[in-house]
């Protein structure tokens, strides 16, 4: 009789164990989970100078010539320029022969760099100063914002001809921050 009993109670548990196996495996099935994502894009500024200049052609008296840049910036920003080379150029231009600077041999007058719609600019090389400065809602999405920049230089008749295959050459350097 003891032995019917254990026999029973273990095919009783064995039934049960029947039951309850699948329905953890069902119940595993089921199960979800969450994830949390979060994220702020980082400040970010991208300037395009204006493209070079290789036929500025120079005449007596004042000369111009414009180019745009281009500034993409998810934060209000500021934007300097300057001449960066002070032991060669030093802001005025200078004989250039393609590859080598001759700095016997500069204009008299430094470069200006402007910024002509309001607020103005006028920045005279090699001084690093503002030239333009905006804001995030200034933006136009992907395209960003266009400047007008004028660079101009005045000739005067005592400013040396240079013989053929130099040029009188600036490198302007153009550099943008986050304001604060």
């Amino acid at each position: 009789m003891k032995v019917r009993k254990l026999v029973g109670i273990w095919g009783i548990l064995a039934l049960l164990s029947l039951l309850v196996i699948p329905m953890a495996v069902f119940a595993a099935d089921t199960d979800t989970g969450t994830t949390e994502v979060t994220g702020n894009p980082t400040a970010t500024i991208d300037i395009t100078a204006p493209t070079e200049m290789l036929t500025f052609t120079l005449i007596i008296g004042g000369n111009s010539n414009t180019g745009t840049l281009n500034v993409l910036s998810n934060i209000d920003w500021t934007c300097k320029v300057k001449d960066a080379d002070t032991t060669n150029t030093n802001g005025f231009m200078t004989s250039w022969n393609g590859t080598a600077y001759d700095t016997s041999l500069k204009l008299d007058n430094a470069m200006h760099v402007l910024y002509e719609t309001a607020p103005t600019a006028d920045v005279t090389l090699p001084t690093e100063a503002n030239i333009v400065a905006g804001t995030e809602a200034g933006q136009s999405d992907d395209a960003g914002e266009n400047f007008t920049i004028k660079f101009s230089q005045v000739v005067e008749y005592g400013d040396e001809r240079l013989a053929t295959g130099n040029n009188y050459r600036i490198v302007v350097t153009f550099s943008a921050a986050a304001t604060v």
